[in-house]
């Protein structure tokens, strides 16, 4: 909850969206800081058990809330009927003063994560910020992919970056001038530099995947 006050801005007052919420790991916190009466907590995942469970044991927080998204991803949700190029976040324009997806990004291909930029534009309030982590590819990162200092062996196959083909859902680097294309046509900017991770084996690092915080413009 750290990185949500020191990058996020996070007030009690906030209405927050966790997109790809799973069981809750970041609302936990958030009963203890939102204020009840003020303050929303709306979480979607593609995880029809892990939403249930977040429904249930998060009932005394009626400031909580759950969705499932039935998206396909062809390591999570392979049975899903919706695209997620195509899903619309289940929430009115200017929603949150707040949006965040941690290791959400890692998992999607450009087009998707094109699709997500340009609804949390929209469910953002002006003014509002997003905390995204991803894996960030560029000349840097792929350097020391080469070099064998990461982690996670990626490597091109068709237009991703993987780690494999089999399942390309399984890790996804972004190209960083994809990224950056995305943002500008979701109408967001970009606050301060990022926040290099160290996925790809960089050694001054404080977290693992890339985070970037983004604003919609007042």
């Amino acid at each position: 909850m750290g990185l949500l006050r020191d990058y996020g801005q996070l007030e009690p007052h906030y209405r927050v969206l966790d997109m790809g919420c799973g069981m809750g790991r970041v609302a936990r916190p958030l009963t203890t800081f939102l204020d009840p009466a003020k303050g929303l907590y709306e979480g979607f995942d593609i995880n029809t058990a892990e939403v249930r469970w977040c429904s249930e044991h998060y009932a005394s927080h009626p400031n909580f809330r759950f969705q499932r998204a039935d998206i396909y991803n062809k390591m999570y949700n392979p049975k899903g009927t919706v695209q997620a190029e195509k899903f619309t976040f289940p929430y009115p324009d200017a929603s949150f003063e707040l949006a965040f997806a941690s290791s959400l990004f890692t998992h999607m291909p450009i087009s998707q994560v094109a699709r997500y930029l340009a609804e949390t534009a929209r469910v953002l309030a002006p003014g509002g910020r997003a905390l995204l982590t991803l894996y960030v590819w560029n000349q840097e990162s792929r350097e020391l992919v080469a070099q064998g200092k990461s982690a996670l062996p990626f490597r091109p196959h068709d237009d991703l970056i993987v780690i494999t083909p089999f399942v390309p859902e399984a890790a996804i680097a972004l190209p960083q001038e994809d990224w950056d294309q995305a943002v500008r046509d979701a109408g967001l900017e970009q606050v301060g530099d990022v926040l290099w991770g160290s996925w790809c084996g960089r050694t001054a690092s404080t977290a693992y995947q890339d985070m970037v915080v983004l604003r919609k413009p007042e």
